[in-house]
């Protein structure tokens, strides 16, 4: 799931668990740095089993993860062709 301005963004195909999903988590770096320390405690029921531990690993991940963005001209759409209508670009 991508994210800007903590509206999260599924990736095509991708099938996420009604944990996550239900989870009602505005993506932002506090909340993604919470959640790769410990997925399980942070959404119970995720299938994400493994966390992130080091802070330093954590943060680069978040650092990349806030470089991407939807390319212009591009509408993201679902596994099955349907916009998604809260999708950033």
């Amino acid at each position: 799931m991508a994210c800007s301005g903590g509206v999260p963004v599924p990736a095509v195909g991708f099938n996420y668990t009604k944990a996550l999903v239900d989870s009602g988590i505005v993506w932002d770096a506090a909340a993604l740095n919470r959640f790769l320390t410990s997925p399980l405690t942070v959404i119970p029921g995720t299938i994400m089993p493994m966390p992130v531990p080091d802070t330093t690993n954590r943060l680069d991940v978040i650092a990349y993860l806030s470089t991407l963005k939807i390319p212009a001209g591009v509408t993201p759409t679902n596994s099955v062709g349907n916009k998604i209508p809260w999708a950033f670009g």
